[in-house]
Order: C-alpha cells, then sequence, then structure tokens
C-alpha cells in the first residue's frame, strides 16, 4: 500500500480496489485486511490522513518515503544475493532435483516474462530511459539466447525445430 501511494493520495476503497485488480485470484483483499493495516501504518508515522470531500484519503509521509528508500536498497542487495546463492546451489544439488528446479524456473520466466509483468515495471518511466531498458534487455535476452543454442548443439539436441 505504501508503493501505492507513491502514486499520491488515495482513499480506501480505491487502494482495496487496486489491489484487488493487481492480485486477480492469487489474493483477495479484504476490507477486513486493509483497513486494519491502514490504521497500523498510520499509527507508526509511514502515512497520514486527510478528510477531502467526505472520504478519508491517505498519503505517505517523509517517514514513509524513507521506509520505501531503504526497502529499495534492500531489495537490491537481496537480488544480487539470491542470484549468487542460487548459482553456488545449482553446484551443489544432485541432476534429478536440477531437473525438477529448472521446470519451475522456466514456468516462473514464462509467467515473469508476460508483456504486463514488464510493462508494469516500464509504467511511468520517461520514454528515453524506458527505450533504452527495453533494448538493454532485448540485447540480454539475445545473447542468452545464443548461448543456450551453443548448449543445445554441443549436447548434440538441436532438433532444428527452433526458429531464432
Amino acid at each position: 500500500m505504501l508503493l501505492q501511494l507513491t502514486r499520491g493520495p488515495r482513499y480506501g476503497y480505491e487502494l482495496l480496489k487496486e489491489l484487488r485488480e493487481g492480485f486477480g485470484d492469487v489474493w483477495e483483499a479484504r476490507t477486513g485486511t486493509i483497513y486494519p493495516a491502514l490504521r497500523g501504518l498510520k499509527t507508526r508515522g509511514l502515512i497520514e490522513s486527510v478528510e477531502k470531500g467526505g472520504r478519508e484519503f491517505y498519503r505517505l509521509t517523509e517517514r514513509g518515503k524513507e521506509l520505501l528508500r531503504r526497502i529499495e536498497e534492500r531489495l537490491e542487495r537481496s537480488l544480487s544475493f539470491m542470484a549468487r546463492y542460487l548459482a553456488f546451489l545449482a553446484k551443489l544439488t544432485p541432476p534429478e532435483v536440477k531437473v525438477r528446479l529448472l521446470e519451475k524456473i522456466v514456468s516462473f520466466t514464462d509467467e515473469g516474462l508476460k508483456p504486463t509483468f514488464l510493462e508494469g515495471f516500464l509504467e511511468g518511466v520517461d520514454r528515453e530511459r524506458r527505450r533504452e531498458v527495453l533494448r538493454s534487455l532485448h540485447q540480454l535476452l539475445s545473447m542468452r539466447m545464443r548461448r543456450i543454442e551453443e548448449m543445445i548443439g554441443e549436447d548434440g539436441a538441436y532438433d532444428g525445430d527452433h526458429q531464432g
């Protein structure tokens, strides 16, 4: 909800509706969860509320903005650690377990690279930066595809059905 409020003040039902749309059938946001959470964020000084047009609008405080900055820094460090941790574990994992994990990674990658996921991250980014990110991503994926094709060729498993 703090991230939702970075786009400006919102009233409770608006936050609830966005959460429901965003999570779809994975998790159902309920008023019995959202409003107590908002009260908790308010008590901790992370958000404040203002009355406007008969509605209570919530907005981030400086303390809430600072918490989001710290979370962002921690997330970046965590992603870097996770990549190295998984690479280390991959070396120690028995082959039969690796196969199951790779299947899960492929299914996650399919979910994670859907255009809506990428569009969500690029939403609000200025056009030039957006193009730069997309070009970098295209270049990275192209390099990885070439490496995958090399690996397939090394295994003698290339069946010619691949369209590059």
